[in-house]
């Protein structure tokens, strides 16, 4: 299990996962951090699970469910997100 904390500029993105295969099987993500509406985190993290592990499809991936769903990040962006899910997958630190 992998595990990235970011600090964003209005939160800290908290994220633990499991990768089997270079695919991201489980996704926790936690933190202090707003997004709105709240019953959509649920979806969000689901819809993260099957991703291969790449940044830029990882990327890809968040921004597309934000704007599907409609999500509004406050203090934190969605490459925030992506480079917290990432670096929690590779079980490395931001460079």
């Amino acid at each position: 299990m992998g595990y990235f904390e970011l600090k964003a500029r209005k939160g800290l993105i908290k994220v633990q996962s499991v990768v089997e295969g270079g695919v991201l099987r489980e996704v926790e993500i936690s933190g202090d951090f707003f997004f709105y509406p709240e019953e959509a985190f649920w979806r969000f993290k689901e819809d993260l699970r099957g991703i291969r592990v790449d940044y830029e499809e990882i990327l890809q991936r968040v921004s597309s469910i934000l704007e599907r769903e409609g999500i509004e990040l406050v203090g934190c962006t969605a490459e925030d997100f992506a480079k917290a899910i990432y670096y929690s997958a590779v079980g490395g630190d931001e460079e």
